[in-house]
């Protein structure tokens, strides 16, 4: 046999063959890892969030914000405390009320706050922050919703805006103005510094919401809840609850590609078992129906841990 066909031979199988078979392993690892990972929170940057919650509330539907920033302490907090806002048609609002608005900035660049009224003049409204010095200002028109009351704590119980408990504490707050900063100086480095986020988080997502062990195998049947939806938001897919008068936008939950689909498709079947997900799953991608049914038991589980179906 000539020397180069013995070369020619040797490099295919030192070279080509496991390159061959490193490209594929390489491709059933990315699979495999898109597959694996099903449930995450999403927080959507303001930008994109409030235009879709504007849109929501235009409807005449209400929803349920995560607030933002600290801006508002002592009395709400950053991802702790919720709001449940309202659209405002630019007036039913007063002095002292809390609203979400996208506020004047110097070089006219988008910013949205959730602030309380401290001025009203015309079409010119005053905010501030409950945990600021500074001000704001808007216009009517750019006044998106008007709060109906906080969740706070991890709590289901609604503080509304115009129980006795706000109103005292309102009325209280914004006449400390000249000792404020001294005030949140000391809460910063007390209640901030000794209670953490953690404390009073909202974990109900990632939670096994039936509070009992979740067994699933082949034969298990499951089907999507009603009250959830899907979309497609910056190349993302985004389920989040949808109530008849009330949307949560406080527990987006993510899913990657191959989620996503299983979602479609199992919403359509109605009734599923893990075994449907596995077989829906091998259509579409290269994997092996073990490895498939493997991973769609997981992601059946954290659909079922997160709330999104049931058996």
């Amino acid at each position: 046999m000539p020397t180069y066909i013995i070369i020619i031979i040797a490099i295919v199988i030192l070279v080509l063959i496991p390159g061959l078979l490193y490209v594929k392993m390489l491709k059933r690892r990315r699979i495999n890892r898109q597959i694996s990972s099903t449930i995450n929170k999403k927080q959507l940057n303001n930008d994109v969030l409030i235009p879709m919650v504007d849109e929501v509330l235009r409807s005449g539907k209400k929803v349920i914000l995560e607030l933002r920033g600290n801006s508002m302490l002592p009395f709400l907090r950053d991802a702790r405390d919720k709001g449940l806002l309202t659209h405002s048609n630019g007036h039913d609002f007063k002095v002292g009320d809390p609203i979400l608005a996208e506020v004047d900035t110097p070089n006219n660049e988008v910013r949205y706050v959730l602030h309380r009224i401290v001025k009203i003049e015309g079409d010119k409204i005053t905010l501030r922050g409950d945990g600021n010095i500074g001000i704001e200002t808007c216009s009517r028109d750019k006044v998106i919703a008007t709060v109906i009351g906080f969740y706070r704590k991890g709590r289901t119980h609604l503080d509304r805006i115009d129980s006795m408990k706000w109103r005292i504490y309102s009325w209280f707050w914004t006449r400390l103005l000249p000792i404020r900063p001294y005030l949140l100086a000391i809460h910063r480095r007390t209640v901030l510094r000794f209670f953490t986020l953690d404390d009073y988080k909202d974990y109900s997502y990632l939670k096994n919401t039936n509070n009992k062990e979740i067994t699933i195998n082949k034969d298990t049947t499951m089907r999507i809840k009603n009250g959830f939806e899907m979309k497609t938001v910056c190349g993302e897919y985004m389920v989040n609850a949808v109530g008849e008068e009330t949307l949560d936008y406080s527990n987006i939950v993510s899913m990657n590609e191959s989620s996503a689909l299983l979602w479609e498709k199992m919403k359509e079947k109605g009734d599923f078992t893990p075994d449907d997900m596995a077989k829906a799953l091998i259509e579409v991608y290269e994997v092996s129906y073990e490895q498939a049914y493997k991973d769609c038991v997981n992601i059946a589980k954290s659909w079922v841990d997160a709330g999104l179906c049931e058996e």
